[in-house]
């Protein structure tokens, strides 16, 4: 989430003048590929065969979640999940989707790859956290601060390491041990059964909210936890970011099972306005670019090679990130 691009942080890593080349770009797609591929297989577990959806056993039907109407429109289908579009505020969402029980059933037996690509992708974790953190510290200073759904760390390491007071929430058993033997204070339990004894100066939220069905619920919820100037900030992907909506069903943003809600801008803004929060900073981050300019080539977006595409010279990561098109969203909010 940068305006403009992700910051060069070591001269040996996958970047080069703030951008990460396209041969450690393809590598690092792969990478992910590869790690993902027995979740893929974890998934499809729970597909009906005759149908090629999501078994109804395991799902319902929903209002939007942000302005619960109940009209919507079927965009497209992916990994046996449906994809639709709000009547009313335009929110992208998946209906029907998984019940609370079997939902926590397919998290409980899921393998996480996340600590495994956070090895991987080291320089490019530490980018995007430094940038969000320091967007934090712009409204509030360092003191305690909580990581909803931590994995191994990664993102607490750095904090550590600006004078913040650590916290961690993860319930994957084994990226929580990871995690605790860095020396944070992490908790093995969802938040609703976790109590913190003092008032939180931060609460993040990496890539967390868009697996919460409700999300204005869950936001309003958080405000207890915080000191009286305490923030939360998010990190989430951008519906209306240029990827999504050129490869829209092709785009590794839709999941089709963990990603149930997907919002815009102007969506999210509505959540935490109902919420009761004030957004205070606002920016995209990773523009996507090599992606877009090779599916533009009539090339694979994630897999395939770019062969200069020099028409496509005017798209830069900074025309991306000035009309908020960046594949995702960090924002800071404090409660009203």
């Amino acid at each position: 989430m940068i305006v403009g691009r992700i910051r060069r942080t070591r001269k040996d890593g996958p970047m080069e003048n703030g951008k990460i080349r396209e041969t450690d770009a393809k590598q690092l797609h792969e990478g992910r590929r590869r790690s993902y591929e027995t979740v893929d297989a974890y998934r499809r577990s729970f597909i009906d065969p005759s149908t090629g959806l999501i078994a109804g056993k395991y799902t319902e039907h929903r209002a939007c979640p942000v302005c619960e109407a109940t009209s919507d429109r079927r965009i497209f289908v992916k990994n046996g999940g449906t994809y639709v579009k709000c009547g009313a505020c335009g929110m992208i969402y998946l209906n029907p989707v998984f019940k609370d029980d079997a939902l926590r059933t397919y998290y409980e037996n899921n393998t996480s790859a996340q600590a495994t690509a956070h090895a991987s992708e080291s320089e490019f974790y530490r980018s995007i956290y430094s940038r969000g953190l320091s967007s934090i510290g712009k409204f509030v200073r360092a003191g305690s601060i909580l990581d909803i759904g931590c994995s191994s760390g990664f993102f607490l390491d750095i904090a550590k390491e600006k004078g913040w007071r650590t916290i961690g929430i993860e319930l994957n058993r084994a990226e929580f041990l990871i995690a605790c033997g860095k020396g944070h204070d992490v908790r093995n339990t969802a938040i609703e059964e976790t109590r913190f004894g003092a008032k939180l100066s931060a609460i993040a939220m990496w890539d967390v909210l868009e697996h919460i069905k409700s999300g204005g619920r869950y936001l309003r919820n958080l405000k207890s936890l915080l000191d009286t100037d305490g923030v939360v900030f998010l990190q989430i992907p951008s519906a209306s970011s240029l990827a999504a909506r050129a490869l829209q069903e092709r785009c590794n943003m839709f999941d089709g099972v963990e990603h149930v809600n997907l919002y815009t801008p102007g969506t999210i803004s509505v959540l935490c306005e109902k919420a009761g929060y004030d957004i205070l900073h606002f920016e995209t981050v990773i523009d996507e670019l090599q992606v877009l300019k090779k599916y533009l080539d009539y090339e694979d977006p994630y897999f395939g090679d770019l062969h200069g595409a020099t028409d496509l010279a005017f798209l830069t990561g900074d025309l991306i990130h000035e009309f908020r098109l960046g594949y995702k969203m960090q924002i800071v909010i404090r409660p009203r």
